[in-house]
């Protein structure tokens, strides 16, 4: 008797037809189970991007971004004068004086680095707070159109291959939105002692 070697690929294979099989199977169980089957799409991101609060968020965070900037750059341009006074100072002063001045003033560009990374994690925490609310407002406005619709299942619209323009309930989600949340206040946190 001859035994038959299964390779890892036949095996893979055969796990994957199975796999599709038993989708199809259970998607036409799900078919005749309801034949009043109802499903409807959504474009999520274009909340987070075209919506009227998403246009303020980004406006906001324009403004904020270009304000922290403008204060890391001031500060970096003091930090970068005393650096061209210490230099020239380098002559004049002991070694170790020169040493320590140039330590502190070494310590402080290190602490400026910290202060901008910590501004980017405020404003990246700021910006999903806010984007946050743009989920729990539109979350029970797509709960009512599921209702409104009749439909008993809602899809992501970038997963669909195909599918009926009418199906499609982004456009009018954009709209309640747009209504019941015109704009949201990005909020910074407030920084730690000592930033």
């Amino acid at each position: 008797m001859t035994r038959t070697h299964i390779t890892p690929a036949q095996l893979a294979l055969s796990t994957l037809i199975v796999s599709v099989l038993v989708f199809f199977a259970a998607a036409n169980a799900f078919a005749q189970a309801d034949t009043n089957a109802k499903i409807i799409t959504v474009d999520r991101n274009s909340f987070f991007v075209d919506s009227a609060a998403a246009k303020d968020i980004a406006k906001q965070v324009k403004t904020l971004r270009e304000g922290i900037e403008a204060d890391l750059n001031k500060k970096m341009e003091g930090l970068t004068t005393e650096r061209d006074q210490l230099a020239g100072q380098q002559t004049i002063l002991t070694q170790d004086v020169f040493e320590q001045k140039a330590k502190q003033l070494q310590e402080r560009f290190v602490a400026l680095q910290a202060e901008a990374e910590n501004k980017q994690r405020q404003l990246q925490a700021a910006v999903a707070g806010a984007q946050a609310k743009i989920l729990e407002a539109v979350s029970p406005i797509l709960d009512d159109i599921l209702k409104e619709k009749k439909a008993n299942l809602m899809l992501e619209r970038g997963i669909i291959v195909k599918g009926a323009v009418d199906i499609d309930v982004t456009a009018t989600a954009m709209l309640r939105l747009n209504e019941k949340l015109p704009n949201v206040k990005v909020e910074l946190a407030q920084a730690k002692a000592g930033n």
